[in-house]
């Protein structure tokens, strides 16, 4: 049976032929939130199926009070305690990239963008890193964990060369998630891109996935926009009130951060849209996604996205 992605958004998954003796169980970075609780951003796993991950991850859910951001559908089933919530606050989305095919539109609008540049990639840690729009975002936005501001050996990286100028416009990198899924972690492009760069670029990946045997590929997080067609089953919440919740959320990152327009460019690529989670321990309240958020930075970052587009 073909597995969608069952990582939380951003882990990594440690191949075969690279794990050490060491590697084989679970890998965890956290965040230190106050004195009594964690946020976990990354991990790193070896792991084949959901049930094994779900295995070693409840063992720590129990030991210390944890926020774990991304959690998939399949997953949540598996792990949700009783003393935590899961909170979906965005979409991912996912493509079974083993039967993609593109529609006219994308098409057309990538082939547009190839005729204005040429597009380079690579794996590892030598050839990004250098890229100036990694550079200005470690220096403008300064999120911790929410994504990787370094690259690794286990990422590849796409981008996009504009042949007026040889100047690089737009690019994107994925990190490997699970034995025959990968994720689209960091997507950039700046305003001297041509129409179509970004089109091209996620052709290309979808491309490099299908030649190198992956199943799926997640276009990655959509934050507060649900999916359409999702009916609020949670337990303990309402399908209007989380409704509200990330409505509320989509207005605070307004004007810096159009989560609405990034649904709409990824949606043009027909994905299968899946709710993401937020796992949050019961006994603390939303006071700690709060407290979260100012931990990562984002509050910072939605203060300057009032003034600036980001």
């Amino acid at each position: 049976m073909t597995l969608s992605c069952f990582t939380p958004l951003s882990w990594s998954y440690i191949p075969t032929y690279s794990r050490s003796a060491q590697s084989t169980s679970l890998q965890l970075k956290s965040i230190k939130i106050d004195s009594t609780s964690r946020f976990i951003p990354f991990g790193m796993h070896a792991f084949q199926s959901r049930e094994e991950l779900a295995n070693q991850l409840v063992p720590e859910l129990h030991r210390i009070p944890t926020i774990v951001r991304g959690i998939p559908e399949s997953l949540r089933e598996l792990i949700l305690l009783s003393s935590y919530v899961a909170i979906p606050f965005g979409s991912e989305a996912i493509l079974d990239v083993s039967s993609y095919a593109p529609s006219d539109s994308v098409r057309q609008i990538a082939q547009r963008g190839l005729r204005k540049g040429t597009i380079g990639g690579g794996q590892g840690e030598a050839y990004p890193s250098a890229l100036p729009p990694m550079k200005d975002l470690q220096r403008e936005a300064p999120l911790r964990g929410l994504f990787r501001r370094f690259p690794t050996k286990s990422q590849y990286f796409f981008s996009f060369t504009e042949s007026k100028d040889s100047a690089l416009s737009a690019w994107i990198s994925l990190t490997r998630r699970g034995q025959y899924h990968m994720h689209l972690e960091q997507l950039q492009r700046s305003d001297r891109a041509s129409t179509g760069a970004m089109e091209a670029l996620l052709l290309r990946a979808i491309h490099f996935a299908q030649e190198s045997g992956f199943q799926t590929l997640s276009l990655g997080e959509v934050p507060c926009v649900l999916p359409k067609e999702y009916d609020g089953s949670n337990p303990s919440i309402s399908g209007r009130f989380l409704r509200l919740i990330n409505q509320c959320g989509k207005w605070i990152l307004q004007p810096g951060y159009s989560a609405g327009g990034l649904f709409n460019f990824k949606d043009k690529f027909s994905p299968r849209w899946e709710p993401i989670y937020w796992l949050i321990p019961k006994e603390r309240g939303y006071a700690i996604f709060v407290e979260t958020l100012a931990a990562t930075g984002v509050v910072r970052l939605i203060v300057k996205g009032r003034t600036k587009r980001l």
